[in-house]
């Protein structure tokens, strides 16, 4: 199990001790076999709901309430940026990660989920051909794992999906999930 889905875990098992009542089993009994979330962008080629709504409704010991949805984006804990290496780009703009904005300096930052959307689903047969290609056109690791073999790899599909989520090769269009230096700041990833 890997330390981000044991913290998880724990973190689920911390808060469901603060539910009483009929429902605290169940709260419990989640917590338990909670798990880090999983997208399978080649049976699905939209987002995840969970990925596209800014907050979520969440049920509380004291009642429900609505929070900022930490699957939507990711709040850059240090804005402006400093770093040379992201100041100066069309994203630097942004506080928060952005999924296929329009990449002018000034934009109003709206993510256009449509056009994802609209792109994943198109690819979705390619992709997973390219998947299935893979498993059957490989023998080697080495060949399955780098672009370098001239042969088709993991790597194919997942820049694919990384490009579209940001925004596609669409001109005035880009988003965190594209280039390198920003792509692990995407809760989606």
């Amino acid at each position: 199990m890997t330390l981000i889905q044991q913290t998880l875990q724990q973190r689920a098992a911390d808060i469901a001790k603060n539910y009483t009542g009929s429902s605290a089993a169940a709260y419990k009994a989640a917590a338990e076999t909670l798990r880090w979330p999983y997208w399978d962008w080649a049976i699905s080629g939209t987002l995840p709901k969970v990925t596209t709504d800014p907050e979520v409704k969440i049920n509380l010991p004291s009642g429900s309430e609505t929070v900022r949805n930490p699957l939507y984006s990711y709040k850059f804990k240090t804005f402006p940026f400093k770093d040379p290496d992201f100041q100066g780009q069309d994203l630097s703009q942004f506080s928060e990660t952005k999924r296929c904005v329009d990449n002018k300096e000034g934009s109003d930052g709206v993510n256009h989920i449509e056009i994802i959307n609209d792109r994943l689903g198109g690819a979705t047969s390619r992709l997973r051909g390219q998947v299935y290609a893979v498993f059957t056109a490989n023998s080697s690791f080495e060949a399955m794992a780098s672009t370098q073999s001239g042969g088709g790899s993991f790597e194919n599909p997942h820049n694919t999906v990384h490009q579209e989520i940001g925004g596609g090769p669409i001109p005035g269009k880009n988003g965190h999930m594209r280039p390198v230096a920003w792509s692990g700041f995407d809760p989606i990833l």
